[in-house]
């Protein structure tokens, strides 16, 4: 593979997820799961990079660790991220045991996924702006588990993708144009997930909860956008400025109750299609949640 950034020759690599992180939230033998149901140190889920372009990217990285954000770079870095991951998982068989298995995925299929990554940090790096800007939905939220609980959720069937920082829980939706920020998903998370879990306080049940609350809320918030968006997005690059041309307006497709339990896996979360609408529970073994592949 090439430059991750570029598409140039590397001569170095990039952690998909990012050491400072993984040194803040102390990930250094935890393993990531991948979507063949197998494990991957945070350590080793590296891919190659231009030394040029990886020093750039860790001016996003540094602010982000000090806490401050920029919403068109948090959503270059969760892209970066997203992508990153794809393109471990290209580099990785689906069946170790077989030496002519296909790799876990084809790249090949994302190929728009990394052209809009390159486009997007070559225009930041010669500081640019985008239209609409960022290109999807940002949210920092406070974390409500301990600052030393490090949680990542990656679907890339609806484009979304999570991660609890510490002090933060950051979640993006990639290609919705910024309309998922606009609608009620905040509302849903203070007088839903949040109210929820302060009921909770000083019960056994607090904590489990707390993480609940982040992939439940994001999970619904996910199916939401991805059923109520285009199934692609027109670029149109300027000088120093990309644009985004303007979505058609389509109705949010019904809900495809099959299709949501499987979006669900994705986030570590199994819906009770018999217990209600807010029936979830969380995959109860470290395994199990590991087979929570991406489709």
């Amino acid at each position: 593979m090439k430059c991750l950034f570029s598409g140039s020759e590397p001569d170095t690599k990039e952690h998909v997820i990012p050491v400072w992180l993984q040194q803040r939230m102390r990930l250094g033998n935890e393993k990531l799961g991948l979507p063949n149901g197998s494990f991957l140190q945070y350590k080793h889920a590296v891919v190659p990079a231009e030394s040029s372009h990886n020093r750039k990217f860790s001016e996003i990285e540094g602010r982000i660790s000090q806490g401050v954000f920029n919403l068109d770079e948090v959503y270059l870095w969760a892209l970066k991220i997203h992508v990153g991951l794809l393109a471990r998982d290209s580099t990785l068989k689906d069946d170790i045991r077989d030496p002519n298995s296909d790799a876990i995925i084809d790249l090949r299929g994302f190929n728009y996924h990394v052209t809009i990554f390159r486009t997007l940090y070559q225009n930041w790096a010669d500081g640019g702006i985008t239209d609409p800007s960022p290109f999807g939905s940002v949210f920092i939220l406070d974390s409500l588990t301990p600052e030393t609980h490090f949680d990542l959720v990656h679907c890339s069937y609806t484009g979304a993708l999570g991660i609890d920082i510490g002090k933060k829980f950051i979640f993006v939706t990639f290609w919705d144009r910024g309309r998922t920020l606009n609608s009620n998903a905040i509302a849903l998370w203070n007088e839903d997930q949040v109210l929820r879990v302060e009921r909770l306080k000083n019960t056994s049940e607090h904590e489990g909860q707390c993480m609940m609350a982040h992939r439940v809320w994001a999970c619904e918030i996910a199916y939401f956008q991805f059923r109520s968006r285009p199934n692609s997005m027109t670029i149109l690059k300027a000088d120093k400025k990309v644009i985004a041309g303007p979505p058609p307006v389509i109705p949010a497709r019904p809900v495809d109750l099959m299709e949501y339990v499987l979006v669900c896996k994705n986030f570590g979360i199994q819906r009770d299609l018999s217990g209600g609408n807010n029936s979830y529970t969380q995959f109860t073994t470290i395994d199990q949640a590991m087979r929570s592949a991406d489709i």
